[in-house]
């Protein structure tokens, strides 16, 4: 079980193999080609923790940038 008022895992989280919501809802948004003010805008959070998050998502994917998380996103069905 998570920490105390976690968030569970979404259907979208686990398609994209990223436990944690907000990541995953980042990663989608960036896959989705917003940029790290836009994301940020959108999640009422700074410009650096996007970007903390985002090296966290490539570091756990193993992907170096946001063209291969989209092609990942892609191929998981986390995207269009």
């Amino acid at each position: 079980m998570g920490a105390p008022g976690a968030r569970p895992a979404s259907p979208t989280s686990r398609r994209l193999g990223v436990a944690h919501p907000d990541r995953a809802e980042i990663a989608v948004l960036a896959a989705e080609g917003l940029t790290t003010p836009q994301i940020g805008e959108r999640m009422f959070i700074s410009k650096g923790t996007v970007k903390a998050h985002l090296a966290h998502i490539f570091k756990m994917l193993d992907v170096h940038n946001c063209t291969e998380l989209t092609a990942r996103a892609v191929r998981r069905g986390a995207t269009s």
